[in-house]
């Protein structure tokens, strides 16, 4: 039977017979038994009562004093239907979501958590929930899928930019520095990074006296003025006579300017000793320690059109002088410092390079154009890192920039021709000159040499020239420093107003 309270007259022509009998059949059905409805059955409908009553009270359709609405009324108004209608409307929606998702989507509910379908009415739980695209984890794509031969895949169910992310970080992967720099092997131009006398492999003849100088160098030979002798046996272990060059001490001017160099490396060692402690940034590095060391070294080199400058913001500044290989990207690929020809005011070389750049119509005779050094040819290029890390980078951004060097000299050889051709049967003719590399790793300074043949950029190293860790170490450099100051204003100098500007000395 039918509660009392639901049976009214006014209702009964209305509703068929064998429908109230039929619902006079079920269980569980509030018509047979309201108030032995289990407790959280109770509760998950109440919320949908309370609320409907609510809404219709802030409408002024019921007083606080009214009845709860009858079920026929909840079957037409959609509060409560049969299980029968129930299955039928849920089929439709499911079939009517499939068509608009299309047969490859993913269904909304598979997104919606289960705390939040508890406490829902049945109607609200059929109700088919307004599609939200998935948020993306922090954590997505984060470890890479492999297949069977252990190569990267990004997973085709995540969502665009998840994916897209994916994409990007494996090929950064792919693009690292170590194997980007294996990939110059396929340039047009291809460059190779090989060691200081591997089989096959020998240096050009015109590096063999700058390699042989540094060698001296880095074997400890006549790096250590003998004008302050008394002075260094204190402090540098393990002295031998070979150490020392200019042994006599007559010279009193020469022993004051000594004795002054000295005060400033101790102060170029206690700046490298706080960056190293104190992990300092590269930027420090430079300041602190890699530009004194610079000035003290090329002051004294006896060359006076050679200098040094800080082209940490310099960029390689034309895309043609770039390696050829598909999808390189060079990016940062810079260096810090260059040793440089510094014309000096007022000098046929500086007259010739400005006419040279208004002629061709040149922004810079570099492959880089800041406006410091657009007209101060760069012989000797150097790249610093904080510390013994990132080599592979700080290869990588050599061979980017020395192979962009090769690439502008080779344009510029036999600019003073009246004509192409002869300009081509120069260029046939000139052989490219070496172009030393420096390479400082934290305290550590190190010496490359690159050579460029046909269709072949050999990159030789390493050799070790000094270190900022030590008295002797901070000698070995200056010395070097000055050695490659020499090989620039006897050897590159001349070749560089030879072959470009088409004079003499």
């Amino acid at each position: 039977m039918l509660p009392s309270r639901c049976m009214h007259s006014d209702t009964d022509a209305d509703t068929p017979s064998s429908i109230i009998s039929w619902l006079s059949d079920q269980p569980n059905h509030p018509a047979q038994y309201e108030n032995s409805v289990p407790v959280h059955s109770r509760k998950r409908q109440q919320p949908q009562r309370t609320a409907n009553k609510l809404s219709r009270r802030r409408l002024g359709e019921l007083s606080p004093n009214t009845a709860a609405p009858r079920l026929q009324d909840m079957e037409k108004t959609g509060g409560w239907e049969s299980p029968t209608k129930r299955i039928t409307r849920s089929k439709t929606h499911a079939e009517a979501g499939s068509r608009l998702r299309g047969p490859h989507s993913i269904d909304p509910k598979l997104y919606t958590p289960v705390h939040s379908r508890r406490g829902r009415s049945a109607d609200q739980e059929d109700e088919e929930p307004t599609p939200k695209a998935p948020l993306p984890s922090k954590n997505l794509g984060a470890i890479p899928i492999l297949d069977g031969a252990g190569s990267e895949k990004g997973e085709s169910t995540q969502s665009e930019s998840s994916t897209g992310d994916l994409e990007s970080r494996t090929s950064n992967r792919s693009s690292s520095p170590r194997k980007a720099r294996f990939d110059m092997q396929l340039a047009e131009v291809c460059i190779i990074n090989t060691t200081f006398g591997a089989p096959g492999r020998e240096l050009p003849a015109s590096a063999n006296g700058l390699y042989r100088a540094i060698r001296s160098i880095d074997l400890h030979r006549r790096v250590l003025p003998s004008a302050i002798r008394s002075i260094i046996k204190d402090t540098v272990e393990d002295l031998d006579e070979d150490m020392y060059y200019n042994i006599s001490n007559d010279d009193t001017e020469d022993s004051n300017i000594h004795h002054a160099r000295w005060q400033r490396i101790l102060r170029v060692l206690s700046a490298a000793r706080e960056c190293k402690d104190g992990d300092y940034p590269e930027s420090a590095w430079n300041s602190e320690v890699h530009s004194r060391v610079l000035r003290i070294a090329l002051e004294s080199s006896g060359s006076i059109e050679v200098w040094y400058k800080d082209l940490t913001s310099a960029r390689i500044s034309e895309k043609r002088l770039l390696p050829k290989i598909p999808g390189f990207n060079p990016k940062s690929k810079m260096v810090d410092y260059g040793i440089v020809i510094q014309p000096a005011v007022n000098s046929i070389l500086e007259a010739s390079i400005r006419r040279l750049c208004r002629e061709q119509q040149l922004d810079s005779v570099n492959q880089t154009d800041p406006n410091h050094v657009r007209f101060t040819p760069i012989a000797v290029s150097m790249e610093t890192k904080r510390a013994a890390i990132e080599e592979d980078q700080a290869i990588l951004q050599l061979n980017t920039w020395v192979s962009a060097h090769f690439a502008k000299l080779d344009s510029l050889v036999g600019s003073y021709a009246s004509n192409e051709k002869a300009k081509a049967e120069i260029k046939a003719k000139a052989t490219m000159p070496i172009l030393p590399l420096v390479k400082i790793q934290g305290h550590d300074w190190k010496l490359l040499i690159a050579e460029k043949q046909t269709d072949l950029i050999l990159i030789h190293g390493e050799l070790a020239i000094g270190s900022t860790q030590s008295h002797l170490g901070v000698y070995q450099i200056l010395a070097a420093l000055q050695r490659l100051a020499q090989w620039v204003n006897d050897e590159y100098r001349p070749w560089w107003m030879r072959e470009i500007l088409g004079k003499k000395e």
